[in-house]
């Protein structure tokens, strides 16, 4: 479990930011035409046919480069999430496993030395009775005698 989860963390969620930061490159190399093609006329038919929020952001530059920036960041900052929980909830789980397998070694434990202790009692009790077998026949040979 934890050899699976050293293997997610460590080869796919760095592809997995590689990707986002490859994707938010491509963006940005993209950009720089979108925004020549859309603001080169202020008659643009292309243009009108965009939403209003669309004419906007390519109407200003850094508008549109701030909003590329920042939907980079919060992508960013949801992968890191997602491996923080997912290592959390992995990590939980392990170590509720190894407290369960400890409670567990310890019940185990108890129950052979309280078997042993068990085995010891039985075995002196009948070492008592065999004693005092031992002295009554001892008695019984001394008085016949």
């Amino acid at each position: 479990l934890t050899y699976l989860l050293h293997m997610f963390v460590v080869f796919i969620m760095p592809q997995v930011r590689d990707l986002e930061n490859n994707f938010f490159m491509a963006l940005n190399g993209v950009v720089p035409s979108y925004l020549e093609r859309y603001s080169s006329a202020a008659d643009n038919p292309e243009l009108e046919a965009l939403a209003d929020d669309v004419q906007l952001m390519l109407g200003d530059k850094d508008a549109l480069l701030n909003a590329l920036q920042s939907s980079h960041e919060c992508h960013t900052s949801q992968i890191d999430t997602l491996e923080d929980k997912l290592v959390g909830r992995e990590m939980s789980k392990a170590n509720n496993l190894a407290d369960m397998n400890n409670a567990w070694q310890e019940q185990r434990h108890r129950d052979r030395m309280s078997e042993i202790l068990s085995f010891l009692e039985r075995n002196m009790n009948e070492l008592d009775v065999m004693a005092s077998d031992a002295a009554e026949a001892a008695a019984d040979v001394a008085d016949m005698q």
